[in-house]
């Protein structure tokens, strides 16, 4: 089960699979700890995908570079409890971060990968992007783009994630239970 929860600021995707049954038969042979250690792999595995995949994901939609998702993107893999986390927090980012260029209309930005043009802005202190709300000098307002605690709740992550999920957990079970009838037979030689 993956659960969508927004946090204050930030948001998160919950992979919890406490509930799953899956090959019960096939694991009472190994101890319950072992179980436990088997579905922890394999959920902190398929957890990494899908933490991969929804950087990936918001890059590409958001128009975010990759190395200021990951400073905002956490992951908590499965330790005591079986879930996995992944969290963001932050900010709506500055459109100086969008590849900024001043016209004589005002500045064109891409974020969410679409260029467009705000009509009447202009670069301020640091290099952002800022509109004047009235004719008088002040006051002024930044101008922002997307922010990746949004991007991450947004439909389109959450069904990714969720169908990688499906797609990939059965098979990490599968994977680390094949290693542990492995291991067993290199422990007790049974060749």
């Amino acid at each position: 089960m993956i659960t969508v929860a927004p946090r204050g600021r930030g948001g998160a995707v919950t992979l919890d699979v406490s509930q799953l049954k899956l090959a019960e038969g096939a694991l009472a042979w190994i101890a319950k700890d072992r179980q436990e250690l088997i579905f922890r792999r394999a959920i902190n595995r398929v957890g990494d995908m899908a933490y991969t995949r929804v950087i990936r994901i918001i890059g590409k939609e958001a128009g975010i570079k990759r190395s200021e998702i990951v400073k905002e993107v956490g992951r908590y893999p499965a330790r005591g409890a079986m879930t996995y986390v992944i969290k963001a927090r932050g900010r709506h980012l500055s459109l100086k971060r969008f590849a900024p260029r001043q016209t004589s209309k005002g500045i064109t930005a891409a974020p969410w990968n679409n260029r467009r043009l705000y009509p009447g802005s202009f670069f301020g202190p640091g290099g952002h992007v800022y509109w004047r709300k009235t004719r008088k000098r002040l006051p002024i307002e930044l101008l922002t783009g997307p922010a990746i605690p949004a991007e991450l709740v947004r439909d389109t992550v959450v069904e990714q994630v969720e169908a990688l999920v499906r797609a990939k957990l059965q098979e990490r079970l599968r994977h680390e239970v094949q290693r542990a009838f492995a291991a067993a037979r290199r422990k007790y030689s049974l060749g």
